[in-house]
C-alpha cells in the first residue's frame, strides 16, 4: 500500500502541490482533503490531477486517521489545533504555515539547509516550516553563518497587500482606481494603495515573533532585529538583510566569494540583477525557483535583497519534505 496524505489547504495550494508531486505518485496513492477555514467545500478548476490521487473531503472530525499516514497543515491560525489533533492521534503532522515554530517543543527543519532536528521529527511525529521570511533569509545566510561570525544580522521585510487576506488585492485594485478617479472609496478606513503600512497594523494575527525563529535557528547570533512592512504591490516579498561582523573581525573576501559561489550554485535559487518580483508558477514551468537574489553590498558588513512568492516558496519546500520523509522511512510501515 501506498501513502495516505491528508491535507489543510486552500484548492490552488493542493492542486499544484499534487502536480508537482506526479513523480511520488507510486508513493502516494490517497488523499483527503481535512476542511479549510476558508471553505465549507472545494470546487476544484482542475479534477483531473485531483482525481488520480483516490481522494475525499472530510471534516477534521470525520477523518479516519488511523488510516493517515501524513498531515500537512497550510491554513489559518485559528484551525492550528487541528494540527496537534492528529498528532496526538500518532500521525506524522507538518506545519506548513511556520506559526508553530516558535514553540520549544516543535521541531524545525529547512529542507537541505537545516535538517539537525530530524531525529527528534523522528520521536515526536511532528515537524515545522519556518515561516517563509525565516525561510528566505536561511536559504542565503546559510553557507556565510557557518563560516563568518557575526555579530548581528538585520532584516527587513516588504509584504504584498495580498499577504493580510485574500480580499486585501480587491481592495488595493478598488481604491488605487478611486485615487486616479478622483473620487474616495467609503468602503475601508484603511488605505492599502500608495501607502507603507507596518504589518502590525494591518495585520496583527500575521505578526508572529520572527526574532526568535531566526535565533532558534541561528544561536550564535547574539542579535536579531526584524521589520516587517507592507506595501501596495500585489505579489511578491521583498526582504534586505545587513549582517553585521564579530567586532574586531574583517570580511574574508575568500570567505564571502565562497559564499555567493555557494548561493548561486544552490538548487532554487535565482540570482538577478535588481530583480523587484518573482517569476510566477505556473503549470508549464519545468524549473522552479525558491527565491531571486540580488543586490550583494560587502564592506563593513554584508548586505543583501531577495524576493520570493511565499506559496510557492511553501510548495517546493513541500515537496522536498515529502522525499525527505520517504527517504527516512518515517511512516508507519506500508
Amino acid at each position: 500500500m501506498g501513502l495516505h496524505i491528508a491535507i489543510s489547504a486552500e484548492e490552488t495550494f493542493i492542486t499544484k502541490f499534487l502536480s508537482l508531486a506526479e513523480q511520488l505518485h507510486d508513493d502516494i496513492t490517497r488523499l483527503t482533503i481535512v476542511e479549510n477555514s476558508n471553505a465549507d467545500e472545494f470546487n476544484f478548476d482542475d479534477l483531473d490531477v485531483i482525481e488520480r490521487f483516490n481522494y475525499d473531503y472530510k471534516k477534521f472530525a470525520n477523518v479516519d486517521w488511523d488510516t493517515v499516514d501524513l498531515y500537512l497543515y497550510n491554513d489559518n491560525l485559528e484551525n492550528l489545533k487541528f494540527l496537534t489533533g492528529a498528532a496526538s492521534k500518532s500521525v506524522f503532522s507538518v506545519d506548513l504555515t511556520g506559526y508553530s515554530a516558535t514553540l520549544d517543543q516543535m521541531p524545525v527543519v529547512v529542507p537541505r539547509v537545516d535538517e539537525v532536528q530530524l531525529e527528534e521529527i523522528i520521536e515526536k511525529k511532528m515537524a515545522s516550516l519556518p515561516h517563509p521570511q525565516v525561510s528566505q533569509l536561511m536559504y542565503i545566510i546559510n553557507s556565510l553563518r557557518n563560516n563568518q561570525p557575526m555579530l548581528y544580522v538585520s532584516v527587513n521585510n516588504v509584504f504584498p497587500v495580498t499577504y493580510i487576506n485574500r480580499d486585501a488585492a480587491t481592495t488595493l485594485a478598488k481604491q488605487t482606481r478611486d485615487f486616479f478617479n478622483l473620487t474616495n472609496s467609503e468602503d475601508s478606513k484603511l488605505s492599502l494603495a500608495f501607502d507603507i503600512n507596518a504589518l502590525t497594523d494591518v495585520a496583527p494575527d500575521k505578526q508572529i515573533n520572527f526574532e526568535a525563529q531566526i535565533q532558534r535557528l541561528m544561536p550564535q547570533i547574539e542579535t536579531v532585529h526584524v521589520n516587517n512592512l507592507v506595501a501596495p504591490v500585489f505579489y511578491g516579498t521583498t526582504q534586505t538583510v545587513s549582517v553585521g561582523l564579530t567586532t574586531g573581525n574583517t570580511i574574508d573576501t575568500g570567505i564571502v566569494e565562497e559564499w555567493l559561489g555557494d548561493v548561486k550554485d544552490f538548487e532554487g535559487i535565482a540570482y538577478k540583477v535588481n530583480q523587484s518580483s518573482p517569476k510566477r508558477y505556473t503549470a508549464e514551468d519545468e524549473g522552479l525557483s525558491l527565491l531571486e537574489f540580488s543586490d550583494v553590498v560587502t564592506a563593513e558588513n554584508v548586505k543583501w535583497k531577495s524576493v520570493c512568492d511565499n506559496e510557492q516558496l511553501i510548495l517546493l519546500q513541500t515537496i522536498e519534505l515529502v522525499n525527505l520523509f520517504i527517504d527516512n522511512n518515517l511512516f508507519r510501515p506500508m
